[in-house]
C-alpha cells in the first residue's frame, strides 16, 4: 500500500477536519512513519502527540507543481505538515493540524497575492455566478461566517464547487450555490445547515441582480480611474 493510498483509507471520511479518531489517526500516522525520512518522522510523531491529547488533523489538496511555491511559504510561516504526492493525477495532499487551518488560510491569501494561488478560487462574483450557471437550480443560504468560508475555499475547490456570495441592503450576507451541492457544502461550513435553502429564483428576478451587479462594478472602474487620473495629475 502505497502512501497516497494510506492517506486516502484513513481520511476518505473527512475531507476537512478529521474529528480525533484515535484509532484510526494512530494507525494512518504509524503506518506512514515506516516510509519516511527522519525529518518527516518528526512531524508525524508531533502529529500523534497532537492527537493524544484531542486534536484533530486536516488535508488539503492542490496541484503538485504548486508545491514548489508552498513549501518555503510553509517555512517563513512556520507551518508544520506532512506532504503526499499522487504522481499519478499531479496532486498533492497536505495534513496539517486543525489549530493551523487559519494560518493555512492566510498562507494561501499571501500566495494568492503574490500570484502563486494554490488553486482556482471556487468563489465567483455574483453575476459571473449567474452567468455561469443560468437554468441551473441554484439556492442560498444565509451567511453566519465569512472566516469559515475562507477557510474551505481549498476544499470547494477540490471539490469543484463553485459558488458567490452577496452582500444584502442590511448589510448581511447569502451564498448562492447549485442545490445538489448543498450537503457537502455544509459539511465544508460554507452553507448553512441549520435550514433548508431557499429557491433563488422564486426570491429575486436574476438579470437584474445582474445588471446591477455590473453596473456597481462599472462604476468602481470608473471612480478607481478618476483617482488614478487624480495621482498622476499632482
Amino acid at each position: 500500500m502505497d502512501d497516497r493510498t494510506l492517506v486516502n483509507t484513513g481520511m476518505a471520511y473527512s475531507e476537512k477536519t478529521i474529528e480525533t479518531a484515535d484509532e484510526v489517526i494512530q494507525a494512518l500516522l504509524a503506518a506512514l512513519s515506516g516510509k519516511t525520512s527522519e525529518k518527516q518522522n518528526h512531524v508525524l510523531e508531533s502529529f500523534a502527540r497532537y492527537a493524544k491529547i484531542g486534536g484533530g488533523l486536516h488535508v488539503t489538496q492542490f496541484g503538485i507543481d504548486h508545491l514548489k511555491d508552498f513549501e518555503p511559504a510553509a517555512k517563513a510561516n512556520g507551518l508544520t505538515y506532512y506532504a503526499v504526492r499522487d504522481m499519478k493525477n499531479d496532486k498533492v495532499s497536505v495534513i496539517i493540524r486543525d489549530c493551523d487551518i487559519q494560518l493555512l488560510t492566510q498562507m494561501t491569501r499571501q500566495m494568492a497575492e503574490k500570484g502563486s494561488p494554490l488553486y482556482k478560487d471556487p468563489q465567483l462574483y455574483v453575476a459571473e455566478f449567474l452567468d455561469k450557471y443560468e437554468g441551473r437550480d441554484i439556492v442560498f443560504s444565509r451567511v453566519e461566517s465569512l472566516e469559515k468560508i475562507k477557510e474551505a475555499k481549498g476544499d470547494a475547490a477540490d471539490k469543484g464547487m463553485e459558488f458567490a456570495v452577496g452582500r444584502q441592503q442590511d448589510n448581511s450576507y447569502i451564498v448562492m450555490y447549485l442545490k445538489e451541492n448543498y450537503k457537502e457544502l455544509v459539511e465544508l461550513g460554507i452553507a448553512d445547515g441549520a435550514r433548508n435553502p431557499s429557491a433563488l429564483l422564486g426570491s429575486i428576478n436574476i438579470q437584474e441582480v445582474k445588471q446591477i451587479v455590473r453596473q456597481k462594478r462599472e462604476n468602481q472602474g470608473v471612480e478607481r480611474g478618476k483617482e488614478k487620473e487624480k495621482r498622476y495629475s499632482r
